[in-house]
């Protein structure tokens, strides 16, 4: 029975070439875009974080007077670790950049100092050797740190004899005892970990220098981990008065921590895609009432001979979802390019960005955006094609029944272009803001100005005078 449809819907459409070549093409477009932002918005919005029980991990900041989040110092994280009964486990971490010397080149790269627990909490051990021991995390311990699978790959060619290394950091030399899994570079990109003790003194209670990772008990939600801790730190404030400058906590699992300042604008990017081909069904759906008209007479012979109204627009339905199915193939690599496009666009640390791919998720997205956009702009052509009566047809002069065909065509029209702008307004106000921050003066002249960070190792340069000498001779 549906192959009979596919093979009359077919038939229809080679009949009307143009009509499809467009229809196909705007389908297309419409749907290739919404397939390259789908990508884009699954991998940093929908998809789980690559460590187990994700969604178990939480990220805390302490709250200022002001209410604004900030980092955690250092004392009032061991209260929190020692005295939190609602989480499992709970880390502290630092990161930034450091020099890498010996083995090679000089490199940069990002390094992490992590207290105990860290790895527990994120629930990932090395692929290659261990983490750290009890021992390793105490001040005055030898130095070793453990690498990331890349840095692994780039510094040591993969090698398992990395595993006892020796790496010189900035002042410091320590071994290497690990090795992590491919794609955990957490936080920030690291390259390398180690333990924070190895950094001394992590200052007081309002030196905010640490941002804060935790796992929840089973069974306990972040209300209950937020309410136990807000409790806490009241305990910290009456206890240390004015040496204690927090005044609460804010916590969120990592997940949105991470995705955070990119939601909402990935979110708008999607619904901006998603009005383009709701237009894009609209226009198609006016276009098909239209050509519908030419057709009344044989839709009308047709009922008038029997022929049942839920098999017409079952028919009619058909040759939408062809067409829908073939702009979504076409979606598909357009997807692809605009996927490409989009990813040079995205600033390097939206999280996930990296792992942005069209698989079969956002391949099962497309295929069901196609069927959905073929039932959307095909349902209400084929129901009103139904209701042609040969009588009114004949009555007409074989124009078909145009008043009601022509006052809904007129709404459709009304809808698209209330859409377009909405979107045309939109977009006008983001120039219009992009145009007014392009002619902010930074009170110099910035034209053909670049900047560069340079760091050089502390280990080589002990004092300020030489630095100072060595970035006069870059300079020079």
């Amino acid at each position: 029975m549906f192959r009979h449809d596919i093979k009359l819907a077919a038939r229809a459409i080679r009949r009307s070439p143009g009509f499809a070549t467009v229809a196909v093409l705007c389908l297309a477009l419409g749907i290739g875009a919404n397939t390259a932002m789908f990508s884009i918005v699954d991998a940093v919005l929908l998809r789980p974080l690559p460590y187990p029980r994700a969604d178990r991990i939480i990220a805390l900041h302490e709250r200022a007077p002001n209410g604004k989040p900030m980092a955690v110092s250092g004392p009032n994280f061991v209260d929190w670790r020692d005295r939190s009964r609602s989480l499992s486990g709970i880390a502290e971490e630092a990161s930034g950049p450091t020099t890498v010397l010996g083995a090679g080149e000089a490199a940069r790269a990002v390094e992490a100092a992590v207290s105990a627990g860290f790895f527990p909490v994120m629930g990932t051990g090395a692929a290659l050797g261990r983490t750290f021991t009890a021992d390793e995390h105490r001040e005055g311990a030898a130095p070793a740190i453990v690498i990331s699978d890349g840095f692994w790959h780039q510094r040591f060619g993969a090698s398992p004899s990395a595993l006892g290394a020796r790496v010189q950091l900035e002042g410091m030399t320590a071994t290497v005892v690990g090795v992590m899994p491919p794609g955990f570079d957490f936080p920030d990109h690291a390259d390398l970990w180690l333990p924070v003790e190895l950094f001394g003194d992590r200052g007081g209670r309002t030196a905010h220098n640490f941002d804060i990772v935790a796992r929840l008990r089973d069974g306990v939600t972040v209300e209950n981990a937020r309410a136990e801790l807000d409790a806490i730190t009241a305990q910290l404030k009456t206890q240390y008065g004015s040496d204690e400058n927090a005044v609460g906590v804010t916590l969120q699992p990592l997940h949105e921590e991470l995705a955070g300042p990119s939601r909402q604008r990935l979110l708008l990017l999607m619904g901006a895609v998603g009005c383009v081909l709701l237009i894009v069904c609209l226009n198609l759906s006016s276009a098909l009432l239209a050509r519908d008209r030419s057709r009344a007479r044989d839709i009308a012979i047709r009922t008038a001979l029997g022929a049942d109204r839920g098999l017409l627009v079952r028919q009619l339905l058909t040759e939408s979802l062809l067409l829908a199915i073939a702009g979504g193939a076409i979606g598909l690599w357009i997807g692809l390019l605009g996927t490409r496009a989009l990813l040079a666009l995205v600033p390097a640390d939206v999280p996930g960005a990296v792992h942005v791919t069209l698989d079969l998720r956002v391949a099962l997205f497309t295929l069901v955006t196609s069927l959905l956009t073929g039932m959307c702009f095909g349902l209400v052509p084929a129901f009103r094609a139904s209701r042609v009566r040969l009588r009114d047809v004949l009555a007409e002069g074989g124009r078909g029944n145009t008043r009601g065909g022509g006052r809904l065509r007129a709404a459709l029209v009304v809808a698209e272009v209330a859409l377009s702008v909405v979107l045309l307004s939109g977009a006008g106000l983001l120039l219009h803001s992009l145009q007014r921050l392009l002619a902010v003066d930074p009170g110099f002249d910035a034209g053909g100005v670049i900047t560069a960070e340079v760091h050089p190792p502390k280990s080589k340069y002990t004092t300020a005078t030489a630095t100072r000498t060595y970035l006069d001779r870059l300079t020079e």
